[in-house]
């Protein structure tokens, strides 16, 4: 009876055993890839957006790595980003187009790489940034756009972080403008001196400083002295009709950047005389200036490539002027004065070298200059009032206070220049336009002994784009 009992108990062991391995067998995980269970015996469940399960049979899902995106329930696979976008974290379901300043060379990228200086990236997606053209610059990383060059700069390639200044090129034409002019002003100072002399000759020294569009700083700053000569060849009761040699040397600096030096002479018959109540004096006039020019550009924004690029030339000019007074009342005079010059030289062609890190390279910022004709017409207005008029003794002719305004009827002129790789800028000569008033003390003589008479003046002048101060003396002797 006993055994009986146990091999029944044998059995139920054997049948509970039986049935419970058919049920581990009936609700153990068989998910396909793409599907997991979590539960390891409840349903299977697809993968989540952003989210794959490349095997079968799995218990978890595995989040997209970065560069990485699912866009599906249920995959089996991640995708990479394509070109143009970038997946920056894990578990993404979808790819972030480059932004504006951005691009994505390859597929599966986690970041987006900025555009270098030189370049810029105007839209998004970008596989790639977009080299700055010629007249335009890049001077930052990341930039959606491209800046055009400011009015006297320019770029003479493609991808420029920087544009260079074209100002220094405006130097030899500022400079013999202030020359001419400054002949103009002692000529007829010479034929206002006391004295019906056969010789005249007067010197002066002149500091202008003018301002110049298309420099990185600073302005034109200007040392001038002159000489002028007069030679009275027909004596008239009411004037003189003479020749007039003039010689001037400048020399014209803007910080470290441009240097120009040059001489200057002119040669001017000329004729004086009574014009109803005033006087008149006209000059007929030809002249040179022979000039080297030498400027320094840094090439790009780090400073690294330097270059000292110069030239030489000629400048000519011929014309005529003017130069009126006429009473008013007591002591007090008007004045005027007009002009109508050509300027005018065969162009300029720079040569120089270059350094990129200290070592000779290709220089890239050298221009040329198409021929230049410029027709300047400068005038003066003003009045003039005797200070102190003749004293029988010392004074052969008044002390003068002259006041009033000078400028240039053309306005603006600008220098058209390009560089071998096609570059263009038109560089406005601010020193063609410069409007400035001015006062003048003029002490028009002085009587010394043995016939010698001296006359001289001291002239400021102050503008928007310049300023001016002059010291002068006028010698005349008496035959």
């Amino acid at each position: 009876m006993k055994q009986k009992r146990t091999n029944n108990k044998l059995y139920q062991t054997s049948l509970f055993l039986i049935m419970a391995a058919t049920n581990s067998s009936a609700f153990a995980s068989t998910c396909s890839p793409g599907f997991y269970d979590p539960a390891n015996g409840s349903a299977c469940i697809p993968a989540e957006l952003g989210k794959y399960v490349p095997n079968a049979g799995a218990t978890t899902a595995f989040n997209a790595d970065p560069g990485y995106f699912v866009n599906l329930t249920g995959s089996s696979t991640q995708t990479p980003s394509p070109p143009g976008y970038y997946v920056p974290i894990s578990g993404a379901s979808e790819a972030i187009p480059a932004a504006p300043g951005f691009f994505v060379a390859n597929s599966g990228e986690s970041s987006q790489t900025p555009a270098p200086a030189g370049y810029y990236v105007p839209g998004v997606a970008a596989l790639s940034a977009i080299p700055a053209p010629i007249g335009y610059y890049v001077p930052t990383t990341g930039a959606a756009s491209a800046t055009p060059v400011s009015r006297g700069f320019y770029t003479a390639q493609q991808a420029s972080d920087a544009q260079m200044p074209a100002g220094g090129l405006a130097a030899p034409l500022t400079a013999t403008l202030q020359t001419s002019n400054l002949f103009n002003t002692l000529a007829t100072e010479l034929l206002n001196s006391n004295g019906t002399s056969t010789f005249k000759l007067a010197t002066s020294y002149q500091n202008h400083k003018a301002k110049q569009i298309g420099l990185s700083n600073g302005d034109f700053n200007t040392h001038l002295g002159a000489f002028v000569l007069q030679a009275n060849l027909l004596k008239r009761a009411d004037g003189n009709t003479g020749l007039q040699a003039s010689y001037g040397h400048h020399n014209l600096k803007n910080s470290t950047q441009v240097s120009n030096n040059g001489n200057s002479f002119e040669i001017a018959a000329f004729n004086s005389g009574a014009l109803f109540q005033g006087r008149y004096q006209a000059f007929a006039v030809y002249g040179q200036t022979r000039y080297d020019n030498s400027r320094n550009v840094v090439v790009n924004a780090a400073g690294t490539q330097l270059e000292t690029l110069k030239t030489s030339g000629i400048i000519s000019w011929t014309g005529a002027r003017s130069h009126i007074t006429y009473p008013v009342i007591e002591r007090f005079n008007v004045l005027s004065h007009f002009g109508a010059l050509r300027y005018s030289t065969e162009g300029i062609s720079e040569t120089g070298s270059a350094t990129l890190n200290g070592a000779p390279t290709t220089s890239i910022a050298a221009l040329n200059a198409q021929s230049l004709n410029y027709i300047s017409t400068p005038y003066t207005f003003g009045v003039v009032y005797d200070i102190l008029p003749k004293l029988k003794d010392q004074f052969t002719a008044p002390i003068t206070l002259e006041t009033g305004v000078i400028g240039n009827f053309s306005g603006k002129k600008s220098l058209k220049l390009s560089s071998a790789s096609g570059a263009e800028v038109n560089l406005p000569i601010t020193q063609t336009s410069a409007v400035a008033g001015y006062v003048a003390l003029k002490a028009n003589g002085w009587k010394l002994d043995n016939g010698f008479n001296v006359a001289g003046a001291i002239q400021l002048e102050h503008g928007a784009d310049s300023t001016a101060v002059r010291a002068g003396i006028n010698l005349v002797k008496t035959w």
